[in-house]
């Protein structure tokens, strides 16, 4: 296990442009849920992104915004859930606070920290959605079998 995980972090290390840009495209879709800006699309990418690791998945409507269902089975003995968010808090009246357009993606230099993208929901929902799904790309891609299966309830 331990040369996996050390060739997975030289795989990200050496595609790590690549990631940094699926993550800017994935977190600068609006998915705004007071207001619905996004939603669906928001809902949309995240089936196709599900779709595109091998798996299967489907939008399930609600009352208010859909769920997104999906699940990779990599006939393995265990199962994951992945239960999460899409939606970020509004951004009206709040953009003279931000350092860059709340969509905007932008590499910024914080003090103390060092280079950090910056964008509505990159810490609480849809960061660790797309990193997730980053590295279940990078196992495939290094011709690994995922250890478990996965079912994503987003």
């Amino acid at each position: 296990m331990p040369d996996i995980i050390e060739r997975l972090h030289e795989y990200i290390e050496e595609h790590w442009e690549g990631h940094l840009a699926k993550t800017r495209e994935f977190v600068r879709q609006p998915s705004i849920s007071a207001d619905g800006t996004g939603m669906a699309e928001m809902a949309a990418l995240i089936r196709d992104k599900i779709i595109a690791l091998g798996g299967e998945s489907e939008i399930i409507p609600t009352p208010l915004h859909p769920v997104v269902w999906g699940r990779i089975d990599a006939g393995q003995p265990h199962t994951l859930l992945y239960y999460g968010m899409y939606d970020v808090q509004p951004v009206v009246g709040e953009e003279a606070a931000w350092i860059v357009s709340p969509f905007a993606a932008e590499l910024r230099d914080l003090p103390g920290l060092g280079e950090c993208l910056v964008n509505r929901g990159i810490m609480n929902q849809k960061g660790p959605l797309i990193g997730f799904l980053n590295v279940l790309e990078s196992i495939r891609a290094l011709g690994e079998e995922l250890p478990v299966n996965v079912v994503f309830m987003i």
